[in-house]
């Protein structure tokens, strides 16, 4: 039970870095959350990976990011958020096909969401790279 709690507190403080915007700490909690993700209970470990990879995105990170995004997708594969901001990543990047295919993805999960708008970036991305 102990080390179960000492997971648990260590991603509550990672969520308050998190509120605060300090991603540089978030991220080392994180890490360390998922070092033990085998203690982790299987319906928090998608919100794990989620944060983690807004919080190595938010600090540029984007492979690492786009990693966390990827494997919080392959836990809910009906998460529209999770596909819209890995492919926001991946057009940070100038992979803009594969940011196209994440944001068709989110938005045939939730045609209403904002991969309409990072869809159009995207492709403005493709056709104007050189």
């Amino acid at each position: 039970l102990a080390p179960l709690l000492g997971v648990l507190s260590q991603y509550s403080i990672s969520q308050a870095f998190m509120g605060e915007a300090d991603y540089t700490s978030a991220v080392r909690y994180l890490d360390a959350v998922i070092d033990d993700m085998g203690l982790v209970p299987s319906g928090s470990q998608f919100g794990v990976y989620f944060n983690a990879g807004f919080a190595y995105g938010s600090l540029e990170n984007f492979d690492q990011a786009i990693g966390y995004y990827s494997r919080a997708i392959s836990l809910d594969s009906t998460n529209s958020l999770a596909f819209n901001n890995r492919g926001a990543l991946r057009a940070r990047q100038g992979d803009y096909q594969r940011a196209i295919d994440d944001q068709n993805q989110a938005i045939a999960l939730d045609p209403t969401s904002m991969s309409l708008n990072n869809r159009g970036t995207a492709y403005a991305g493709l056709v104007l790279q050189p």
